[in-house]
């Protein structure tokens, strides 16, 4: 971890598991209407030629899904008065 602004932002880097280098990463959440949370996951990285494409497919389809559970949970903790 990098960085970390409670209930805001989360920054990380990933050392090792995947074979990626210099992957970065930052989680940026916001909640311009109540009830309801916005996650921005943005992610950069190297990889081996030729291989850059599957990785993007792979980790586009991962961070989504963990982003919408990242969300659901975070709706859960603070639920609208409506």
């Amino acid at each position: 971890m990098t960085e970390l602004i409670p209930n805001q932002k989360l920054s990380y880097v990933l050392l090792s598991g995947l074979p990626l280098r210099n992957y970065q990463a930052v989680v940026q959440l916001s909640s311009p209407d109540s009830g309801v949370t916005l996650v921005n996951w943005t992610a950069s990285f190297h990889c081996k030629y030729g291989t850059g494409w599957f990785w993007r497919i792979f980790l586009n389809h991962t961070l989504s899904k963990v982003a919408m559970q990242l969300a659901a949970a975070a709706e859960k903790l603070n639920p609208s008065d409506s």
